[in-house]
């Protein structure tokens, strides 16, 4: 690219990470190429690639159908908390809001915090908020001029029926946990009573201990420790995406040419081989003492004991006193807003009709006609999570990625990832990605490097059988005006959009792994797509 002239722009968004289901994929891509016409629209009139991400960012958060937004995930007290980040490639400043509340869009905060950290130090020296969580953020949001709404108008009929189902089924877990731990204290204080004396006269090596290598569950089952099974096998996949548009573009073995098909089945005894099985032991014993000596307590009378646990009674009211309320007041908001949808809880065919298992992130990069770019990441996190729980969406490095060129040698990009949010926090996915890809002049084989050694085999996430993550990365040469849009994941299925400002309409794909593999561990696929810029014609 030469001179001085604007070229065209790029604009590439994903719907999350998960399992999407073929009923619904149609759904899914429409609302890809909404966001990317949305940016695309911004980037033509002139928008920076801020301005155009979180447009973007705003179709997918009011869409309903997402995890973002309006249709977040609800916590597990039934409230609803959203996350989302947001990175300026030029400046290199990033804004981020975790667990917000009564915010419509909370991408707009997270453009505001970029905003007011590039207008410099506060009074008095002050350093300005890049990152803020809850009430705070809520709080700060508002002193900006950005209007909060109902929490309960932000829970759609989706959000609302997956809560009350699984709620359902994680109240019956608890209740059943609580039973099983009663049983084993009235067991225990039997034993107790009788094996006292008996105990007391054991020598410590004659301790029953167990010695089985397993840990029991509640319902009598067991997990072996001591297994021998092999580790994960890694899978990496890698294909080039053809030129052209199709709706849906299968992922399988038959619908590319074969050289465009790679690391598929390699060979295991090729030492740059990317499948590797190894073969490992880890020893694990638990140990508990069955029985345990205790000093003989004083002999209450009749009236001494109900007046004990009259008081025990009280306390532990006064403790549950607090975390009733809560429950009770995040409960009557639910109820509320389930009771405009539906009186009871939906049975487990209409939910199936619901429930993607899609992970907790939507995500845009931008590439704008200056040759900026920008990222960003939106997320109401995993269903029924821990209220306060902050995602990768809000955290730097994890979430989103943008970067221009830092030398010559460089070249721009962005990054925004999706998947379980502690798994990207522990391996900082997103800045990991874009920094390899900004040194590469292989982009295609540095991120299936990427994702197979910084992730799928972190040692960040050692002992997790199932790794769940995903991106899109974007790299631009701005000399060449030649850029790369790449997307990865390991889950079943990822949804994704691109566009530049030449094409009149978006590409979108609902990205599927092969059905190809029985065998149990991480598969790992990686595709990309080339585009060029133009100078536009003044």
């Amino acid at each position: 690219m030469s001179g001085g002239g604007l070229s065209d722009g790029f604009v590439g968004v994903h719907i999350g990470a998960g399992q999407h289901s073929e009923a619904r994929t149609r759904l899914y891509l429409d609302i890809c190429a909404a966001a990317c016409q949305a940016g695309v629209d911004v980037l033509r009139e002139g928008g920076s690639a801020l301005d155009a991400a979180e447009r973007a960012t705003l179709i997918l958060e009011d869409a309903g159908e997402t995890n973002a937004g309006y249709g977040s995930n609800l916590t597990e007290s039934g409230t609803l908390e959203m996350d989302a980040g947001l990175m300026d490639g030029s400046t290199l400043l990033f804004g981020a809001v975790g667990a917000i509340t009564e915010i419509k869009n909370p991408i707009r905060v997270a453009r505001k915090l970029v905003d007011e950290q590039a207008k410099g130090l506060l009074p008095l020296g002050r350093v300005p908020p890049g990152f803020l969580v809850g009430e705070g953020a809520r709080d700060w949001a508002i002193r900006h001029g950005i209007q909060t709404v109902n929490s309960e108008d932000l829970v759609s009929e989706k959000a609302a029926k997956l809560y009350k189902h699984y709620k359902k089924k994680l109240d019956a877990y608890k209740l059943s946990l609580e039973q099983n731990k009663r049983k084993k204290e009235d067991s225990s204080q039997l034993l107790s009573c009788k094996k006292l004396k008996t105990a007391q006269k054991l020598a410590i090596s004659e301790h029953v201990r167990s010695n089985d290598g397993a840990t029991k569950l509640v319902d009598g089952n067991s997990i072996d420790f001591d297994d021998t099974s092999l580790p994960p096998v890694y899978k990496v996949v890698q294909t080039d995406m053809p030129n052209q548009r199709h709706f849906p573009i299968p992922v399988s073995e038959n619908s590319y040419p074969s050289s465009s098909l790679y690391g598929l089945h390699l060979a295991a005894s090729q030492p740059h081989q990317l499948v590797h099985q190894q073969q490992s032991q880890q020893h694990h014993q638990h140990q508990q003492h069955l029985l345990q000596t205790q000093q003989p307590q004083p002999v209450r009378q009749p009236h001494q004991l109900q007046h004990l646990e009259h008081q025990q009674q009280q306390q532990q009211q006064r403790l549950q006193l607090p975390q009733q309320q809560q429950q009770q007041h995040s409960n009557s908001t639910v109820e509320r807003v389930c009771n405009k949808f539906s009186q009871d809880i939906p049975d487990a065919k209409a939910i199936a009709d619901y429930d993607d298992k899609v992970h907790d992130t939507v995500g845009v990069v931008v590439l704008d006609r200056l040759g900026h770019v920008a990222a960003s990441v939106s997320s109401g996190g995993i269903a029924l999570k821990q209220s306060g729980r902050v995602g990768q969406a809000s955290c730097y490095g994890c979430g989103c990625w943008a970067q221009r060129a830092l030398n010559p040698n460089k070249s721009s990009v962005a990054v925004s990832t999706t998947g379980c949010g502690e798994h990207l926090v522990r391996t900082l996915l997103a800045k990991e990605c874009g920094q390899g890809l900004a040194n590469s002049s292989t982009p295609m084989e540095s991120l299936q490097n990427i994702m197979k050694e910084k992730f799928a085999e972190s040692e960040f996430l050692e002992g997790i059988n199932e790794k769940l993550g995903g991106a899109i990365c974007m790299q631009f040469d701005k000399k060449g005006g030649k850029g790369n849009f790449l997307w990865t994941h390991t889950t079943s299925s990822m949804g994704i959009g691109f566009q530049t400002t030449r094409e009149n309409e978006a590409t979108v794909k609902m990205s599927r792994l092969p059905k190809t593999s029985s065998n149990q561990g991480t598969t790992i696929l990686v595709e990309s797509v080339k585009f060029t810029t133009q100078p536009a014609i003044q």
